[in-house]
């Protein structure tokens, strides 16, 4: 896992150099992922790093495998 530790800061990065946070100012992580689109471009780029993430909202329950589990 320690490998991952940034993934999911530099996805953050890159979607701000794309333009595809608009945002000015500070805004917590918590925020960014309870906007729709961003956190699908954050999941879709986590798969891409074979980080799945397995979400149950009815139980707000989030688990994360990564590579083989």
């Amino acid at each position: 896992m320690a490998e991952t530790t940034a993934y999911t800061a530099s996805i953050v990065v890159q979607l701000l150099a794309n333009g595809d946070i608009q945002f000015r100012g500070v805004m917590p992580p918590e925020r960014l992922g309870m906007l729709e689109p961003i956190f699908q471009k954050i999941t879709t780029e986590l798969k891409e790093r074979h980080i799945n993430l397995n979400t149950d909202m009815k139980n707000n329950i989030c688990g994360v495998y990564t590579r083989g589990n």
